[in-house]
């Protein structure tokens, strides 16, 4: 519980203040990288996504090594073929962020552009 606090306030509580602010002068974007890990040698890692989890996703590096270190290997054939398509789709999100402004695109989850009244964030999770 402990930790879930403190990743709370240390991430989320100051991200969506961050976003708050920045949503009166521009379009605003928000994200919360989900997608468990599996890290046999960091058993406390697992079952959640650590902070810099989604870089691997991100940057299509989650069958390489530099990849592997982030979030390690993939559980089974149906966890390899979740982590593919997140990870496809989270490039095209940053690809389309970075061409437009707007990461959304055709054959993707919506990703909601962020208000300070409903603070709609787009959880990658993969499910």
């Amino acid at each position: 519980m402990v930790l879930t606090l403190g990743d709370d306030y240390a991430f989320r509580v100051s991200a969506l203040q961050l976003a708050e602010a920045q949503s009166k002068i521009a379009n605003v974007y928000v994200y919360r990288a989900e997608y468990p890990v599996n890290l046999p040698d960091q058993p406390c890692q697992n079952n959640h996504a650590p902070h810099g989890s989604e870089l691997p996703f991100v940057f299509g590096k989650i069958n390489e090594e530099s990849g592997m270190d982030f979030i390690g290997v993939s559980r089974d054939e149906q966890d390899t073929a979740i982590r593919e398509r997140l990870m496809n789709e989270m490039m095209a999100a940053w690809v389309n962020f970075a061409k437009t402004g707007d990461p959304n695109g055709e054959s993707m989850p919506v990703w909601p552009l962020f208000n300070s009244d409903t603070q709609p964030v787009m959880r990658w999770c993969g499910f």
